[in-house]
């Protein structure tokens, strides 16, 4: 049996419940990450969007901190929130 994941590293931080690693089913050399957050069933997997593996370990464990902040406030971990060009809040940041 093939391995499922190949380039496997453990976060020095989190342990394994964050893991960054290459993906053998595709022809890239970018890093993704596997988190395992508490209180969900399964992991949540994401592209780290780099082939260097400390700038995907930096990655992955910024975005391992947001999934824990945005579980613990109650928020959807799967889904995507775009705001409306219109909305004040991109007004505010200078967006549009």
């Amino acid at each position: 049996m093939a391995e499922a994941y190949k380039d496997r590293q453990e976060s020095p931080l989190h342990g394994s419940r964050l893991i960054i690693f290459r993906r053998n089913d595709l022809d890239s050399d970018r890093f993704f990450f596997r988190a395992k957050i508490e209180g969900i069933a399964g992991y949540i997997r994401r592209s780290c969007g780099t082939s260097d593996a400390s700038e995907a370990m930096l990655k992955a464990q910024a975005a391992y901190v947001d999934l824990l902040v945005k579980h613990k406030g109650g928020f959807s971990l799967t889904e995507v929130t775009v705001c409306p060009a219109s909305s004040p809040m991109r007004q505010i940041a200078g967006i549009i």
